[in-house]
């Protein structure tokens, strides 16, 4: 789908250009591709990313390429509140969880669940301000629901700080006594969420604690970030790879995702965005990686931005506030086949989409659901 998305985008008659900076940030993560013994992995990783960078990304710049990701991110939208609904209905007709985790709604594992619902949060408290809608208010009750029991600290906290950032962003804008009613949906959503946690069977709820004790060495945030800085430092101008990784106990070269060994199975997994992209593009992908949003954030006029109270802008940004946070705890940077990937990637090509216009009006014509 990604080939075809890319072949209708370069066919387009009405112009393509390329993004000169979105170009030499990927010319700097291929080097590490060819690192380690079995580079073909960490090569079909990497075409695989490309192409999202290219379709979704900011690696394009042409009409039919904002037609994309507009389409794009509409979707994503809309199936990340049907997943958190779904979910939410899931629990309350107490239907058994058939993943991995303690509570994985319709979906196949507890850490998926989280982050999307939680995502959903934000979209519906977003809507809720600019639509002055009961109906998202309601949504976000029911998004708030899979979040908690998920277990996913760290798409609560981000989930937490991007709401008190609308929330205030809110009350600067209209003045305190319009947003009470605002504010007193918050307190009622947040006094909700401690009642859902605090009613949960007690079982489920020592079982949410167990499993995060629980978790062995390859689990633990601290060993898989200094795993990712080992790997720095052993290859600190190329990194290791896309979606390659150092078992450093037994010295095996591997791909993130679940391996098997003699002793057991092994979760491998890269702890952190940030540092994944650190260790698997080195400093030459870091720094392409910098100069890429430089390049985006140059052309924005983002005091102006920071202002708007156009819906679809506050919308972008309080996505990027979200995935900035959330990458700290979790590593899909650069992971083709995760959700969040392709969420990341479409909220910088949204950005770019944003960067050639200087005024709400044009950024409506732009960035409007039409």
């Amino acid at each position: 789908m990604l080939v075809v998305a890319l072949l209708v985008v370069l066919l387009d008659r009405r112009g393509v250009r390329f993004n000169r900076a979105g170009a030499f940030f990927v010319a700097m993560t291929f080097p590490g591709t060819l690192i380690l013994d079995e580079p073909f992995q960490s090569l079909l990783n990497w075409t695989g990313w490309v192409l999202i960078f290219l379709v979704l990304g900011p690696g394009i710049k042409s009409v039919c390429a904002q037609e994309i990701r507009l389409a794009a991110w509409t979707t994503f939208k809309y199936a990340f509140i049907a997943i958190a609904i779904l979910s939410s209905i899931w629990f309350a007709t107490k239907m058994p969880s058939l993943g991995r985790g303690v509570f994985t709604g319709v979906m196949i594992h507890s850490m998926l669940v989280g982050p999307i619902a939680a995502m959903a949060v934000v979209f519906c408290v977003h809507m809720a301000i600019a639509k002055r809608s009961l109906v998202y208010c309601f949504a976000t009750f029911l998004s708030l629901i899979p979040c908690i029991l998920s277990g996913s600290r760290s798409a609560v906290t981000a989930m937490t700080a991007v709401v008190l950032v609308l929330l205030l962003k809110t009350i600067n804008s209209i003045g305190m006594k319009k947003s009470l009613p605002m504010v007193a949906i918050a307190l009622l959503l947040g006094g909700g969420g401690v009642y859902i946690y605090t009613a949960v069977e007690f079982e489920t709820s020592y079982r949410i604690l167990s499993n995060l004790e629980a978790k062995g060495l390859q689990n633990t945030r601290e060993d898989l970030w200094a795993a990712r800085l080992n790997e720095f430092q052993e290859y600190p101008l190329t990194g290791v790879g896309m979606g390659v990784g150092i078992l450093q106990s037994q010295g095996m070269v591997v791909h993130t995702g679940v391996v098997q060994t003699e002793s057991n199975e092994i979760n491998i997994e890269p702890g952190s965005s940030w540092l994944a992209l650190l260790s698997m593009t080195g400093l030459s992908g870091t720094m392409g990686f910098v100069i890429l949003l430089i390049g985006l954030f140059r052309d924005l006029n983002f005091k102006a931005l920071l202002k708007s109270t156009n819906s679809h802008i506050v919308e972008i940004f309080a996505t990027v506030v979200f995935l900035t946070l959330h990458m700290v705890a979790e590593g899909y940077i650069f992971a083709s086949g995760n959700a969040f990937c392709l969420l990341f990637w479409l909220t910088l090509g949204r950005m770019q989409d944003l960067a050639s216009v200087r005024s709400d009006k044009c950024c409506r014509y732009y960035l409007a659901e039409r």
